[in-house]
């Protein structure tokens, strides 16, 4: 069994938006990072809209489960929600059940500038969904 990562320290797939000193006093007090009820499994899935009102993708844990996400604008939360949204284009593909959809509508809008800034992650382990090809090249 693998020994879990020292919480205080910053990630390195999340250092290079995250500012250490806010990170490490979120932390402050815990020696130790919590041992989850089960692993997750692998992330599968992907950020594929991104956009000033909309903000959707799908995730999919290997493990089985529906995922909660979060989903980050640089260090600011704007949501945490279940990844449980039946999608046509994921069932008829055999992805999973078909639910693992998840849909965020900000209010207000995001602006096109700060959009680059948007990431989602998996609650519990911070492991990111990857943007689509296509939200890369925007």
């Amino acid at each position: 069994m693998s020994t879990p990562p020292n919480p205080t320290t910053v990630p390195p797939e999340i250092a290079s938006y995250v500012d250490e000193a806010f990170f490490e006093a979120a932390f402050e007090g815990v020696t130790e990072a919590p041992v989850p009820a089960t692993a997750p499994g692998q992330l599968q899935g992907y950020l594929e809209d991104c956009s000033p009102d909309r903000i959707a993708g799908w995730a999919l844990d290997s493990a089985g489960g529906p995922v909660r996400v979060s989903i980050m604008l640089g260090r600011m939360k704007l949501a945490e929600l279940l990844a449980d949204s039946w999608r046509a284009d994921l069932s008829e593909a055999a992805i999973g059940t078909g639910h693992h959809g998840f849909e965020f509508r900000p209010t207000p809008p995001i602006a096109r500038d700060l959009l680059g800034d948007v990431r989602v992650f998996r609650v519990g382990d911070k492991a990111e969904l990857p943007r689509t090809s296509e939200l890369e090249h925007q």
